[in-house]
């Protein structure tokens, strides 16, 4: 019996939610993308090993197979899925700085992320601001402009969004204005909430089209709140951001996009305009 207790907490310690450091968070999700999922999300043992053998510095491939067994903690055979992946390139980041792969290392961040030939992580990394516009932006005084927006010269980085868009990262101005802006047009009855039905039919209107399946998976994830045919506003636009995460491309049957800096931005509908547009006519 104790050892079957051992068994048990060791898969679960296995099986724990990866959580993703900022660099990590900005590249595993274009490498990802990269490595061609399919519909389901999954990643196939060909696509993972050619991306895999043009790392750099290289990995040998004793290495690779045993970044495989340790990675793949759902068991899937011949392909990975998402989280799995980024525990498989989590390893091939150690393996470039001289470690050898291991379950403990599957929950620390190595010192730099996995790195390919061909591919430029750096690309997707913060950009130095420069010292001299910060400056100059932090002493311009913002003023709202005629269509609610702030001074455009200012600096996004000091946008902070309001309390409601708590746990919805990377989001700017624009797009948590567009945000609200569809919430107060659905939230007609002033309830706070908005029904399941009001939802699906908004969500049949994506364009471009996400499916049925995806949309399910989205309310699910989304409602934290766990609230009975309906979502309140910040679940809603949790919902919203893995509508915008879908529509790029990107898979959401994972908890960990959630938390991936991909930017939030406003999903788009069929038939529907913001009034909040980020390019106004100038006319």
């Amino acid at each position: 019996d104790i050892k079957k207790k051992k068994t048990k907490t060791k898969t679960k310690k296995q099986k724990m939610a990866l959580q993703l450091s900022g660099d990590e968070a900005r590249i595993y999700p274009a490498l990802y993308k990269l490595a061609k999922p399919t519909m389901g999300g999954m990643l196939s043992a060909n696509n993972v090993r050619h991306l895999f053998m043009s790392a750099s510095p290289p990995v040998e491939m004793k290495a690779l197979a045993k970044i495989w067994n340790v990675a793949n903690t759902a068991k899937t055979h011949s392909a990975l899925n998402m989280e799995d992946f980024f525990r498989s390139l989590r390893l091939v980041g150690w393996v470039q700085c001289g470690h050898s792969p291991s379950h403990t290392l599957l929950n620390r961040c190595p010192p730099r992320v996995a790195r390919f030939k061909g591919v430029n992580t750096s690309a997707t990394a913060k950009p130095k601001p420069k010292s001299a516009g910060v400056a100059q932006i932090t002493a311009t005084r913002s003023h709202p402009s005629p269509n609610g927006l702030r001074n455009r010269n200012q600096d996004p980085r000091h946008f902070r969004p309001p309390v409601e868009f708590r746990g919805i990262v990377s989001i700017d101005e624009v797009s948590c204005l567009q945000l609200k802006e569809l919430f107060q047009r659905m939230n007609s009855s002033r309830t706070g909430r908005i029904s399941a039905g009001a939802i699906k039919k908004l969500f049949e209107l994506t364009q471009p089209r996400v499916d049925t399946r995806c949309l399910a998976t989205i309310w699910n994830l989304a409602n934290l709140s766990k609230t009975h045919a309906a979502l309140l506003e910040n679940d809603f636009y949790r919902a919203l951001r893995l509508v915008t995460i879908a529509q790029k491309g990107y898979p959401v049957n994972n908890i960990t996009f959630m938390d991936a800096r991909i930017p939030t931005t406003a999903p788009t509908f069929r038939g529907f305009t913001y009034q909040h547009n980020p390019n106004p006519n100038p006319n």
